[in-house]
């Protein structure tokens, strides 16, 4: 063999990734069809929407847009604008197209989830992040509006897939999501409150699940997951359970202020509630939270 051909073996070998890397499955990464992933870094699998496998539907909104090429100023990610005020919350839905798959079926209750998001007049404000399988099952995490209090910068929220898990996702039966007889929704972002404001723009980047988990302690990086950072919501099959909780059980209200639900536990069956807005009141503590069924 020529050495010419060996020395191209041996640095293709070089930039492989190895199988040991980390795993990344990319929902949002800089500017859809364009930012290249970076493959050479971690095993990528990429489900940004594309037109053509995954599309993006806009709840309560104008849009979705790049504006200025994918932000406020410029930046190298998705921006969207919400609707003209009260028309209720914000949101994007993921959806895989008719013909298509999405495959989560080996993501496990140790991976890790990581979202940015640049609220600008929405910061401080709750939001849900929802996966749904191919059940269509809505497993869904509120994460309060004080871990947002950054409008015009990066808000980091990272968690772990086993508070989906802790309430029946079973990503490894229902996590093969396909568009059989039509799109299927896969991942939501949403508000909880309508907008109050006549336009607001919203900045997503860095959405994607990793194999790689490393205890806050134990990491250069300083991970520290909303586990770490006080009370909040999961929700999936009729179930909502307060992590964190710092008192004996919670109180449910409804959006006129009516109290539905007391417990003294951390989890409760809502499955009796009818669909809408509601809060949920954790000693000095309010989170507010969305039924869809």
């Amino acid at each position: 063999m020529k050495l010419k051909n060996i020395l191209l073996i041996s640095l293709s070998f070089l930039l492989t990734v190895p199988a040991w890397a980390e795993k990344r499955i990319y929902i949002v990464y800089g500017q859809d069809g364009v930012t290249e992933l970076p493959n050479d870094l971690y095993h990528c699998y990429d489900y940004r929407r594309d037109w053509n496998k995954v599309d993006l539907w806009a709840m309560n909104m104008v849009g979705p847009g790049d504006v200025a090429e994918g932000g406020f100023w410029g930046g190298p990610w998705k921006c969207y604008w919400t609707n003209s005020p009260s028309t209720g919350p914000f949101g994007y839905q993921y959806a895989v197209k008719q013909g298509f798959e999405v495959d989560f079926s080996f993501v496990t209750g140790d991976w890790r989830f990581h979202l940015a998001i640049m609220p600008e007049k929405e910061a401080n404000k709750d939001i849900e992040i929802a996966f749904v399988d191919n059940l269509s099952t809505y497993y869904k995490v509120t994460v309060p509006g004080s871990m947002l209090p950054e409008g015009q910068q990066w808000n980091e929220v990272d968690l772990y897939m086993s508070d989906f898990m802790d309430l029946g996702l079973n990503f490894a039966e229902n996590g093969l999501i396909k568009g059989d007889s039509g799109a299927k929704i896969f991942f939501q972002v949403n508000g909880v409150e309508s907008s109050e404001a006549e336009v607001s723009r919203i900045g997503l980047d860095d959405v994607y699940l990793t194999d790689d988990n490393p205890e806050p302690e134990t990491t250069p990086t300083g991970i520290q997951t909303i586990q770490q950072k006080g009370a909040y919501l999961v929700q999936g099959n009729g179930l909502l359970k307060v992590v964190n909780n710092p008192s004996d059980g919670f109180s449910i209200f409804n959006e006129n202020g009516q109290e539905v639900l007391r417990t003294s536990e951390n989890m409760v069956s809502i499955a009796g509630l009818a669909p809408g807005f509601y809060m949920v009141k954790i000693k000095d503590q309010v989170i507010k939270f969305i039924k869809n069924n």
